[in-house]
């Protein structure tokens, strides 16, 4: 995110998009009270909404590659 977290959720769905295998974010409850990284983690009160965008592209992703194959298969 280049440490402005206003840009992880574009980020998350164009990795997903890309068609990443696993995904990483540092969330906290209170980031401004955050130890380490305050710029960059994420408010866990946006996660579940993030995850299931994600979930969302990530199934868009595979219809997609599904039509895409039998397109090249007529």
């Amino acid at each position: 995110s280049g440490g402005q977290r206003e840009y992880i959720p574009c980020l998350v769905r164009s990795a997903v998009a890309c068609g990443i295998n696993s995904l990483f974010m540092e969330v906290h409850d209170s980031p401004s009270q955050a130890l380490s990284d305050s710029n960059t983690v994420l408010d866990i009160q946006y996660l579940e909404l993030i995850l299931k965008q994600a979930k969302e592209v990530h199934e868009l992703r595979l219809e997609q590659l599904k039509n895409y194959v039998a397109q090249n298969l007529k």
